[in-house]
Formats: C-alpha cells, structure tokens, sequence
C-alpha cells in the first residue's frame, strides 16, 4: 500500500499552470501573438521517459506516439483536433496501464478542443462522448486493481470528470499557446508571478509561484539558421501545505492505511516543474515543447522515492 500511496502522490504533483494576462514590457521585446487559422496541420512527434529512483535503484520507462492535429472554423473561434494516434514504443512492462494507454489510442472518441480566435481556451468539444471512452478504457485496469485497493474507482471517477479533462486539455493548450499569448516580454528578463490552480476533480486551491520569460532568440528547426523562433521557460513550484492537502484529499477515498501514510508524508513532498518552449512569437505555433516535472515523495521512516517526468514534442509542419 505504501507504493500506491507514494506513486498516487506523484501522479497528482506538478500540475499545469493557467493562462496570465497580458504583460506590457518596454518597445524592444519579443511580442507573442496568437496566429493560427483554419487549414492549418502539423504532425506530432512526442516521447515521454519516466524515471524513478528508490531503494531497489533506479528504473526508466520510455514512451513515444505520433498523432496529426488540425485546425478547423468554428462558430466560437477555431476547432483544434488531434487525431490518428499510433504508439510507436509502449512497453508490455506498463501491464494494464499500457492496456489502457493502448485503448485511448485507438479511440473513435473526439478529443477535440474549441479556442477562441485569440487562443483562449473555451472548452471540449464533445466531453461527455470522450468521459464515456476514458471510462471504458480505465475499465480493466480499475477491475484489476479494485480488490486491492477498494476505493479507487471513486478516486478515478473524479479525476476522470467532464471537468477534470475539460481541466487537462485546457493546461496542455495552456502550456503550448494560451499562457503566452498577446504577453510582451523583454528578451531575457526573468518575470515573477503569484497563481492560484485547482486540481482537476478537487476542490483544493493550490498557490502557485511562477517564473518565467522568454529567453532567447533561437532558429526554429535545426536545419534553419535565422533565429525567427524564441525559446520560452517557465518555472513552476506549487505551495507544498497545498498541494499535501490535495494529495490527502485525493488519497481519502482510498480508506484509514492509505490516509494514514498521507499523514507520514506531510513535509516530504516536493515539486517542480520546468516548461520549453520554442515557437514562432508571431503566431504561437511552436516547434518544440519540453516538459520536465520533478518530485519527491518520503514516507516517515520509509522508502524516499524520486520521479522525474520528461515530456518532449516536436512539431512539424507540411511545406
């Protein structure tokens, strides 16, 4: 039970941040602004490595897909749709977790987003047909671990929400285009900022620090040599006492153990997370996408566990 308590606490850490209103900088900065339109495709190349250290060393998980996103007219603004997915290395390793992932994939559901056209996020698409196929995927891997862990149906129904994964895609737009358009920002000027996030199927407000900036001017692709693109970061470390109180507000569900090693935990957990991004400032369509959450999980006198999630994206776009 100790595993599940640490790896749930993980799982839930580093969540996304929200977008921020706009910044005035002085003449000589690197303006973002939001360009997509309709027609627009790119293909999706993405790999995600997850390594965890404990007492038993060190262990890696590699993952990586391919998937097409395309951009349609829609009477609120724009319709950002990815599809055609395919996994092009999922380790049988992930047993019904990579059941799961595998059933996603293949998924007839629309995960498609609606953006204004200024590239704010509105919503979903359709919510209630994609639930139902996360719901259907989760499926095996909940009948299997639900003997040994008899509360985590509910806890995954809440995380699985409409507005828990109205929640994820709004951080992953977040992340990519919404948190940096119409913002002018100083070439290499580091910004500070306060925000408050909620986690998705909680009702704990987490404070968050950020720091952020667009850092410097770099070419696009690796086959360009003019520096059209620009390279922005951003840090983002929530409130420890808060995010500990959403981890053991997730974990209550899971019966008086699991709570009880949620208390072992307070003041042994720790996160950070670091965004990349290279995209072109006159349009926000970005060329790479760098993600790398780092946490880590004690229990009192236990095992010290660290994770480090990395996710990498390149884009690529028809010529």
């Amino acid at each position: 039970m100790k595993r599940f308590a640490l790896a749930a606490a993980l799982l839930l850490a580093a969540a996304p941040v929200r977008a921020q209103d706009t910044i005035a900088a002085p003449a000589d900065t690197v303006r973002l602004r939001f360009g997509w339109q309709p027609g627009m495709t790119m293909r999706m190349e993405a790999e995600k490595l997850r390594t965890r250290e404990s007492a038993n060393g060190p262990t890696t998980v590699r993952m990586a897909s391919t998937a097409w996103t395309s951009v349609a007219p829609h009477p609120r603004g724009l319709l950002v749709r990815t599809d055609s997915m395919r996994w092009d290395e999922l380790p049988d390793a992930l047993g019904p977790v990579g059941e799961m992932l595998r059933s996603l994939g293949s998924s007839a559901a629309d995960p498609a987003t609606i953006v204004t056209a200024d590239g704010e996020f509105v919503g979903l698409n359709d919510p209630a047909a994609l639930r139902a196929e996360v719901e259907r995927a989760l499926e095996p891997m909940l009948a299997e671990f639900e003997a040994e862990v008899p509360g985590i149906r509910q806890m995954m129904q809440g995380m699985m929400s409409e507005e828990a994964l109205a929640t994820a895609a709004a951080d992953e737009w977040g992340a990519m285009v919404a948190f940096w358009a119409d913002a002018d920002l100083e070439l290499g000027t580091v910004y500070a900022l306060d925000d408050t996030i909620q986690a998705p199927g909680l009702g704990v407000p987490i404070p968050m620090t950020l720091e952020f900036g667009a850092m410097e001017r770099v070419p696009c692709t690796e086959e360009e040599t003019q520096a059209r693109c620009v390279r922005l970061e951003l840090n983002s470390i929530p409130d420890q006492e808060a995010l500990l109180q959403a981890v053991a507000q997730l974990m209550g569900a899971l019966g008086p153990e699991i709570q009880a090693e949620m208390e072992a935990l307070k003041g042994q957990l720790s996160v950070e997370t670091l965004t990349t991004l290279v995209t072109d400032p006159a349009t926000l369509r970005p060329y790479s996408l760098e993600i790398v959450k780092q946490s880590t999980a004690e229990v009192e006198g236990e095992e010290r566990v660290v994770q480090s999630d990395i996710e990498r994206t390149r884009f690529f776009y028809p010529r």
